[in-house]
């Protein structure tokens, strides 16, 4: 637990910092988001993944150590059997009966994934009567969507692949978010035709999985208190707001975010905010034109 860890594992916190070259508070929140966040019922105290954090510690790096000792093909295959999208694994609200049951009796994937610590009880809402199930940190969710995007990916555009994932990255560490979007729309514009591609879910996929491989902290569908936000794409210098539409206007995107006044979820944050308002058009199958604020 966080009082365990911080009460027992002090010391390693501040080896693991040194090593590093980071504070002690920056090296704790690092673990936090990476390690934490398990719950196996509700209320309960967050728990850590004990195999990551001891590994961190040995290392003296934060990776998702888990997945280097794991091959989740089975995870993989459930999911493209269930044609899971990976951002349905971060948000599920759920009976207790669709999730804390045999695996043997299950009618769909989630047992099998709450069981094996890739989904775990994030919240419980009460007057629903319903648990909110996703996957738990940092680790799991970039360990995870690692293999899907490998997998999902033709064989001989991996390469291309991590180039541009590359490229998104340097991106972001200067600040380019027009840059961003164009590698993603060049990306896009390779990948073979499939029948999902008229739906804008299909581009939010997308642009939610190469913004999290190229290192950002990446949310989909975050809720405020007029709406939901597409994607939230958060790094240390800025604070990105990314409004889809389909066959519309990237302005009519900049719109909804300001009429729904969606910065508004960030005014404590103490990052500028960056407005982003993408157009997909249907025909082209990508992105057509986008608007920056």
């Amino acid at each position: 637990t966080k009082e365990e860890l911080l009460t027992q594992l002090t010391d390693d916190i501040t080896n693991l910092a040194a090593a590093q070259g980071k504070t002690y508070e920056q090296t704790l929140s690092e673990l936090i988001d990476n390690y934490d966040g398990y719950h196996f019922s509700w209320p309960s105290a967050d728990i850590f993944n004990p195999y990551s954090l001891m590994y961190a510690f040995s290392r003296k790096e934060i990776e998702p150590h888990w997945f280097e000792t794991a091959t989740p093909t089975f995870v993989v295959q459930l999911l493209r059997k269930y044609r899971v999208n990976p951002t349905d694994l971060l948000y599920k609200e759920l009976t207790l009966e669709r999730f804390d049951v045999p695996v043997e009796d299950a009618k769909d994937y989630i047992p099998m994934l709450y069981q094996a610590g890739y989904l775990t009880i994030r919240q419980y809402n009460d007057s629903r009567k319903r648990y909110i199930v996703g996957v738990p940190n940092r680790e799991v969710e970039l360990g995870i969507m690692k293999q899907l995007v490998d997998y999902y990916v033709p064989q001989d555009f991996l390469d291309y692949k991590d180039d541009v994932v590359a490229d998104i990255t340097e991106a972001l560490q200067r600040n380019d978010i027009n840059a961003a979007i164009q590698l993603i729309k060049g990306l896009i514009d390779q990948l073979p035709y499939t029948r999902d591609t008229n739906r804008e879910g299909h581009y939010q996929q997308i642009i939610y999985l190469l913004f999290l491989l190229a290192g950002a902290e990446v949310e989909v569908e975050q809720h405020t208190a007029r709406g939901r936000i597409d994607i939230t794409v958060r790094t240390n210098q800025r604070i990105y707001i990314l409004e889809l539409k389909m066959n519309s206007t990237a302005r009519m995107a900049l719109r909804q975010i300001d009429a729904q006044n969606y910065t508004s979820r960030f005014a404590s944050q103490n990052l500028p905010i960056v407005k982003v308002g993408i157009n997909i058009d249907a025909e082209q199958r990508n992105i057509k034109d986008w608007a920056i604020e």
